[in-house]
């Protein structure tokens, strides 16, 4: 959750990486699979997707 708020926010991968001590392919991957579960295929999308339907 705290990276998709992240992301909504705006924060880039790097960012996010850093604020969590992981390694930006963790988020990458992270992500990866958040976006095969919304059934996105973007950042994008899946910042606008969790919005709607995930986030308050």
């Amino acid at each position: 959750m705290a990276v998709l708020e992240m992301l909504v926010g705006g924060a880039p991968v790097e960012r996010i990486a850093s604020a969590l001590r992981v390694h930006p392919r963790t988020v990458n991957r992270r992500l990866d699979g958040i976006k095969r579960k919304a059934g996105v295929t973007t950042l994008f999308q899946l910042g606008a997707y969790a919005s709607r339907h995930w986030l308050n």
